[in-house]
């Protein structure tokens, strides 16, 4: 099946709004990942929109820790003659990315010491601070999305991103309020609250820390096996201490707990901030953290312990009353995507 110059060999990823191809370009051989989106959505003008828009704010984004995108647009009436039609009309949506066969960070294995870890975390920082920097939240940062490139973490699948500045664009990027939207086991507080107008660089470095805590543990902070129970736990459960594979300093932990503060306001405001911290918390060993009450203090100059022992608001499932009954029974995986909930009906995506 042609795209253009690209041979579609075979499907290597799909999730709950699109299908991943390995293709090949007809006179190199070269080899891309072709997204596109599934055919049961050509008729959601809004899921078309926000498809292209992923595309066009990524190609916007020039960095080596960042998916490169290109080229993406609609499926001619030519390019659908040559393909089955039911599966690929015309005006389907795709994007032609950056091929790395090296997989996700979804195995915790890829860290094994301190070292590793942090030299991926603060590749991983790096690239989202140019995100940031776009005015771009990516809002479902997790082991999955985070490809394994030759010189290391990329970031991809920006599939469901908040811009700070819509009035700036003329495309529509932020999920309508009332949306949840995000993977259970990384959501932060305000995406689980739909509060959108809270969200921030600080909301994906809720994230970056629930994988922080993942590669150092080999399981997410949160990892209870009902998605609803599991973003309960992000709103009204203390952090369970840190118990890493291999030895790592003592104030990782807070560091930790800072960026998972269950308050936005406390968290870092900036992604600078929180790699300059991360920077600093020095060399791996096996003493535990200070731990004051259910919290673990950070170990690092200018931190405020005060700060990090806020009060726990407290939430019941009466309160989470725009998720559905049927949510609460059904078991999903840990990297499945929440996409939207809309009149009752969840849908999850990976």
């Amino acid at each position: 099946m042609l795209l253009g110059n690209l041979n579609l060999r075979k499907k290597i990823g799909q999730g709950g709004m699109a299908t991943v191809w390995l293709a090949e370009h007809q006179r190199d051989t070269s080899t891309f990942a072709v997204k596109m989106m599934h055919a049961a959505f050509i008729n959601d003008d809004t899921a078309t929109q926000r498809f292209l828009a992923e595309a066009r704010a990524i190609s916007q984004l020039d960095h080596s820790g960042i998916v490169k995108i290109y080229d993406y647009g609609l499926i001619s009436s030519i390019e659908a003659t040559q393909r089955d039609s039911e599966l690929f009309p015309i005006g389907l949506p795709y994007c032609v990315m950056q091929y790395h066969p090296q997989g996700t960070y979804k195995s915790p294995a890829i860290v094994n010491d301190w070292s590793s870890l942090k030299r991926e975390l603060l590749l991983i920082m790096e690239a989202i601070t140019l995100v940031h920097a776009h005015g771009i939240v990516h809002c479902d940062l997790k082991p999955s999305n985070i490809l394994r490139g030759e010189s290391g973490p990329i970031i991809s699948d920006f599939g469901i991103i908040h811009h700070l500045n819509p009035q700036n664009i003329d495309y529509h990027l932020t999920p309508a309020k009332q949306t949840l939207s995000g993977t259970p086991s990384y959501m932060s507080p305000e995406q689980i609250r739909t509060e959108t107008d809270s969200f921030g660089p600080w909301t994906d470095l809720y994230a970056i820390a629930c994988i922080t805590y993942f590669l150092a543990t080999g399981r997410p902070p949160y990892n209870a096996p009902l998605a609803m129970t599991r973003m309960l736990q992000h709103l009204q459960d203390p952090l369970p201490s840190l118990s890493p594979l291999f030895p790592v300093p003592a104030a990782l932990e807070g560091w930790i707990h800072w960026c998972m503060s269950k308050n936005p306001n406390q968290r870092p405001r900036f992604t600078y901030e929180a790699l300059e911290a991360f920077q600093t918390l020095g060399e791996a060993h096996r003493t535990a953290p200070v731990v004051l009450g259910n919290r673990a203090l950070p170990l690092m100059s200018g931190s405020s312990p005060k700060s990090l022992l806020e009060k726990r608001p407290e939430y019941t499932v009466d309160q989470m009353d725009r998720v559905s009954e049927r949510a609460l029974m059904t078991l999903i995986d840990e990297e499945s995507r929440i996409s939207h909930i809309s009149q009752g009906q969840v849908q999850y995506h990976s």
